[in-house]
């Protein structure tokens, strides 16, 4: 069967981002530098087209503009503290300033200039990749879990090792499987034979016992029936029923973060991130200073006053829990007027989602990546992560599909 230049470029690009974690630490030095970019680079081209197409920013509703404005008042936010302190050189600090910026930047460009594309449009394009990845995942998921495994485990957890296959952390295997969730989930609604694929790649996602991708699935499954099963309409219940779920389901982790006894990584960039946010008053400390990626491989300052040089997990040859979470970096790098301006973006996102008739998929797909960045960003850097870039991609190929 011949395939269309368009539907391999659609597979390629899903293929980078689905291996992309992976590949970025593979032994051959040269394969690692190529995959290590690839969100950076397919972002800039996004960012190139909405400047060509800059024209057609007037197709956007009022929500998304006010998400634009108040996401360019964060950054403003931002650069000014960034002038004020100068804690990190402008090179890096604008770095970091495209780096917040990707999720939002490939959204736009996906609802302006790719507006005349769907979720489903797309999917059905990489549908056969993604039930081979599937496939192959869970055979793998399924020995490494219970059997003798071939790649690294964290461990047991439960009834079985909690897995991560050539990922590096189970964390970037369990966003990788949701996505595929939801593509599946969306063609599903019209070809039943896809239900068997979305339960063995909801498998994955809980044999890697990452409590908030676990809380996601099932809040996902919940939905799910509730709407597409029972049929049910009220978008008040299912606001509150999905809120509710994400706090029961989470509880574990947000009991980890806010109200753990003693050392806590987490426990510790928040108080501190609170702290800076208090002293830095109304602006925070600037870009790449607190929690971010870039903060972490520039060593900022901000750590080693604060003395995690000497602390394991938080020193610069251990710092494995620097972006633990996504809020710190609001708070510590923007401050609390900004950190509050981030939770209007929010509010606004679900706003969208919420505008729409809930009888269908798209409305599941729509909740849940929204859901998920939402508990990700408990313990990952979720908005600003690598992931987000095809979350949002997708996300906004969701929202196309109300304005056919």
């Amino acid at each position: 069967m011949k395939v269309s230049k368009k539907t391999f470029l659609v597979n390629v690009i899903f293929i980078c981002f689905v291996f992309q974690q992976a590949l970025q630490y593979c032994p051959i030095r040269e394969i690692a530098y190529c995959f290590q970019y690839v969100d950076e680079i397919i972002t800039l081209l996004f960012l190139l087209i909405i400047f060509y197409n800059y024209k057609k920013l007037s197709n956007l509703i009022r929500i998304e503009k006010r998400i634009i404005i108040t996401f360019g008042i964060i950054l403003l936010i931002g650069i000014i503290s960034t002038f004020f302190y100068q804690y990190q050189s402008w090179l890096i600090s604008f770095q970091d300033a495209f780096i917040c910026s990707k999720f939002l930047i490939v959204y736009i460009a996906i609802r302006t200039c790719f507006q005349k594309y769907t979720a489903e449009d797309i999917c059905k394009r990489i549908l056969k990749t993604t039930k081979f990845i599937v496939i192959i995942f869970f055979v793998l998921s399924i020995n490494d879990a219970f059997f003798k495994p071939i790649f690294h485990t964290m461990g047991h957890r439960l009834f079985a090792r909690s897995i991560m296959l050539l990922y590096p952390h189970p964390t970037y295997l369990a966003s990788v499987a949701y996505i595929m969730l939801l593509i599946l989930a969306i063609i599903n609604s019209s070809n039943k034979k896809i239900f068997k694929y979305m339960i063995m790649d909801s498998c994955i996602i809980i044999l890697t016992f990452r409590y908030k991708a676990v809380a996601a699935v099932v809040i996902f499954w919940m939905l799910y029936f509730y709407i597409l099963k029972i049929k049910a309409k009220s978008k008040l219940f299912i606001g509150l029923f999905s809120t509710i779920s994400c706090v029961l389901i989470g509880y574990e982790q947000i009991e980890k973060y806010f109200f753990s006894v003693g050392f806590s990584a987490r426990q510790v960039l928040l108080d501190d991130s609170i702290m800076l946010a208090l002293t830095h008053w109304p602006l925070g400390c600037g870009f790449a200073t607190f929690g971010s990626s870039l903060s972490v491989t520039n060593y900022s300052i901000i750590y080693q006053n604060l003395g995690y040089g000497y602390i394991n997990g938080l020193s610069k040859e251990t710092a494995a829990f620097l972006n633990d979470g996504f809020w710190p970096i609001m708070l510590g790098q923007f401050g609390i007027i900004a950190f509050l301006l981030f939770l209007y973006i929010v509010y606004l996102l679900f706003k969208i989602v919420f505008r729409h008739k809930i009888d269908s998929t798209y409305f599941i797909s729509e909740l849940s990546i929204l859901g998920f960045m939402l508990i990700t960003s408990l313990g990952e850097t979720s908005y600003f992560s690598p992931y987000a870039i095809i979350y949002f991609i997708f996300f906004g190929l969701c929202i196309n599909k109300h304005f056919k």
